[in-house]
């Protein structure tokens, strides 16, 4: 296994905690062995980052886009959005989905992220939505801190729970103004947080239940509205981090189980019963959220976007395809980004009541056979 004692690799460490991206992680100490044991995934594992093919977007222009900008967030078509912007913790900040190495696992890849990412041949929903309005902006390119000029509207920071928010709103307002957008465009906003509550839940049970989620979300949603106009806020669903247990450890055989090692730092609550339950109340949240009607107003439409509900682990032979995973057995490689964007719009064209809830990382774009208004 790889072992590194230099400097720069005591910085990295220092980096990891500071950035809070691992629940579990809370010194140094905590953090070297942690990138050491992604060093040995590496090693006998080998990184092989997909650059596809993956599917091409199919479908045809016509009749996805308003031939005059929409006036009401409940009649909007792909096409009609002008801004797309991310906030959520480190799944849209892309962290770690191009890694190859330790010290690119702390990379934030935000041009990959499949909500908000527009790296060439990635089946994120920007080049999804591109096809339909050329003019769209907002979305992230390369890598880099939400605060960086290449992140643009991708505000979201690795290490977030749901009581962050509120700051990426400041974030998201201050990136807006500076780039002179005007207030009438049309903005997707996708939000997708709760993993880091989930997998640190059983620590603080008070700090993360529910009703503290709820009302972090409601927050958060509360002062977009007063902030901005013309949005449609897509709540992506948190999956069920507990799936994550199940992470491939056949490396040399079965004799050295990685994956199981540094769990209980990536992630220390995937491994309890109540965490499952918890991720089921959280749903029901965001479900009841959606519903309220200051969130289903002509300028603000709030839905929840739940194709990570019931989600499996994608499988080869039988065994967990590690494939989709980074380095560290918990964030998405590129591969994930490019199917969980797939399912994005797939669920964003899909009406409530009939959205799949049991992502299929090999499902094909759908297409709407004729206009039928996002939800």
């Amino acid at each position: 296994m790889l072992v590194f004692c230099d400097t720069e690799y005591n910085n990295l460490a220092q980096q990891m905690v500071d950035s809070k991206v691992y629940p579990g992680v809370k010194n140094t100490i905590q953090a070297q062995y942690v990138l050491n044991i992604i060093g040995g995934i590496i090693q006998f594992l080998g990184i092989n980052l997909p650059s596809g093919p993956f599917p091409t977007f199919p479908c045809p222009s016509a009749g996805l886009r308003s031939e005059s900008r929409p006036t009401d967030a409940r009649m909007l078509l792909p096409g009609d959005f002008d801004l797309v912007c991310g906030m959520g913790d480190s799944m849209t900040a892309g962290l770690g989905a191009d890694a190859i190495t330790p010290a690119t696992m702390l990379v934030e890849y935000r041009g990959t992220s499949y909500s908000i990412g527009s790296k060439s041949g990635v089946n994120t929903l920007p080049n999804s939505l591109r096809n339909l309005n050329p003019d769209l902006t907002g979305y992230a390119v390369g890598s880099g801190s939400a605060e960086s000029d290449q992140a643009r509207l991708n505000v979201a920071k690795s290490g977030a729970v749901a009581a962050d928010l509120l700051q990426q709103v400041d974030l998201l307002e201050a990136k807006i103004n500076d780039y002179g957008y005007e207030p009438d465009l049309w903005k997707h906003i996708t939000i997708f947080i709760g993993g880091n509550d989930l997998c640190d839940s059983c620590n603080d049970l008070d700090k993360y239940s529910a009703a503290n989620f709820e009302a972090n979300i409601v927050a958060v949603l509360n002062k977009l509205k007063e902030k901005f106009q013309n949005v449609f806020v897509s709540l992506v669903s948190p999956p069920d981090v507990t799936i994550m247990k199940d992470a491939n450890d056949k490396y040399l055989g079965g004799l050295l189980p990685l994956c199981s090692l540094i769990r209980q730092y990536v992630c220390p609550c995937a491994t309890v019963n109540s965490t499952s339950d918890l991720q089921k109340a959280y749903l029901d949240v965001l479900h009841n959220i959606q519903n309220l009607p200051d969130y289903d107003t002509e300028s603000f439409y709030v839905t929840v976007q739940p194709f990570l509900e019931n989600i499996q682990l994608p499988r080869i032979n039988g065994d967990v395809d590690m494939s989709y995973f980074a380095p560290d057995c918990f964030h998405w490689s590129r591969k994930s980004h490019s199917a969980a964007g797939l399912a994005l719009w797939n669920n964003l064209i899909e009406p409530r009541g009939a959205k799949r809830t049991d992502w299929d990382v090999s499902e094909t774009f759908k297409c709407p056979e004729s206009p039928e208004y996002l939800s």
